[in-house]
């Protein structure tokens, strides 16, 4: 019996990736203005954080599954386990 390899979990969708790396960049703007205080940042944060609230998680989520399932954790870069590239070089 051939052996069945799966991996499945919600996706995050290109539109909610942006809008996540968007909300990023406007939040380094913030930090980055001299002129505001704790407060200032944390009206901020109350202000916004439902833009983002449950997609950034998704997005780390999606990534660590990822991760953690088929990557090859000894590189410094994202690249398939050894096993799976094996499999996939007998498949060709």
């Amino acid at each position: 019996m051939a052996e069945q390899i799966g991996l499945r979990m919600a996706r995050a969708y290109p539109d909610e990736i942006q809008r996540v790396r968007e909300w990023f960049q406007k939040l380094e703007e913030v930090l980055e203005d001299d002129y505001n205080s704790d407060a200032d940042y944390g009206q901020w944060l109350r202000e916004h954080y439902h833009e983002v609230q449950n997609s950034y998680e998704r997005i780390l989520f999606g990534y660590e599954t990822m991760f953690d399932n088929a990557c090859d954790p000894l590189l410094g870069y994202l690249d398939f386990k050894p096993e799976i590239k094996a499999k996939i070089a007998r498949k060709e």
